[in-house]
């Protein structure tokens, strides 16, 4: 969904992404959660939808949850993380090494 509303620039794309996460987030901020790889593409999404708030043109014409602090639930959900990234295999890792840049 957000890639499609990079591509496009149409709103609706980005909305419906948040949508959907505000509707995951209680499941990934569940630290008995193990899938990895899921974790971390979802903490991806979140900063992405992050730095789409940090924009004030966005904020201004999209319609968004304005509670939202989805760089902190990311980090969150990738602190909950790190110890299955450390016993994880290189390709399991590397998702993990690629959210944390995402981070920053």
């Amino acid at each position: 969904m957000l890639t499609a509303f990079e591509i496009t620039g149409r709103l609706p794309y980005s909305m419906l992404a948040e949508e959907l996460m505000q509707l995951s987030l209680r499941e990934l901020l569940d630290e008995g959660g193990d899938d990895l790889v899921g974790h971390c593409e979802a903490a991806r999404v979140l900063c992405r939808l992050a730095a789409l708030h940090d924009d004030p043109a966005y904020r201004g014409a999209a319609v968004i949850a304005t509670d939202a602090r989805y760089r902190d639930d990311a980090a969150r959900i990738l602190a909950a993380q790190s110890p299955r990234a450390l016993a994880a295999s290189p390709a399991h890792a590397a998702a993990y090494g690629l959210a944390l840049l995402d981070l920053r």
